[in-house]
This record gives C-alpha cells, sequence and structure tokens, in this order.
C-alpha cells in the first residue's frame, strides 16, 4: 500500500516543521504544508494526500473547518483538526465534514499518531 501521505495545513512555520519533523520520523510522508484554506485546498486536490492535519485557526479569510468542508466536496480524506479553543469549532459545520478527529494544541505525541492512526491505521 505504500506510505501514507499526509498534507500539513498550519500558518506558524515553527509548528509545521515540528510536525513534520515528528511525522517523518513516525514513517509518514509529508507531501506539503499549506499555510492558508485556499492552499490547502488546492494542493490537495494536486498532491492527492491521504490525510489532512490542519490547524483550526488560518492566515486568511477561511479557517481550516472551511478547507476541510471544501475538500472533501471533491475527496474523502481524512482530516486531523488542532485547536487551542474548542468552542471554535462550530457544530453545524461539522455536521457537513466526515472522518475526522479533533486533538488540542500543543498536541502529544501518543494524540497525533493515535488520530492518525484511528483515521488510516498504521503507516507502512
Amino acid at each position: 500500500m505504500g506510505t501514507k501521505k499526509i498534507l500539513i495545513v498550519e500558518d506558524e512555520a515553527i509548528i509545521a516543521y515540528d510536525m513534520t519533523m515528528r511525522l517523518n520520523r513516525r514513517g509518514y510522508e509529508v507531501v506539503s504544508v499549506a499555510s492558508t484554506a485556499a492552499d490547502a485546498i488546492e494542493k490537495a486536490s494536486t498532491l492527492n494526500p491521504d490525510l489532512i492535519l490542519t490547524d483550526v485557526i488560518l492566515d486568511g479569510k477561511d479557517d481550516g473547518l472551511y478547507a476541510a468542508e471544501k475538500i472533501q466536496m471533491k475527496r474523502m480524506i481524512p482530516v486531523v483538526f488542532l485547536t487551542g479553543d474548542s468552542h471554535l469549532i462550530d457544530a453545524s459545520l461539522m455536521r457537513s465534514i466526515r472522518n475526522y478527529t479533533i486533538i488540542s494544541k500543543p498536541p502529544v505525541d501518543e494524540e497525533i499518531f493515535g488520530a492518525i492512526e484511528k483515521l488510516l491505521g498504521n503507516p507502512e
């Protein structure tokens, strides 16, 4: 089946770098990092990741919830949402997003990899 590909959506470069290193150490391939919802939507359509790891709050006019909803309209890619403020997640929007998990920031490895493995299974 091959290495699982992950798209990181994070507007803070140091956090994106840290997540990339954590994922690579566990055998996942980070195909790209997007810093805005628009960038995430575009990269998801061209890179075909197996999973999206996204912050809820992003630079720009749209957030990670918007990006996930638009991406899943075209392809049902599982999503791990990272948030420091779970009250920001709109329950009505979450009804339109499928196959997701929410974890709190700052995430520990057990939470990150538990969420990914729940959605994808273990890496090859």
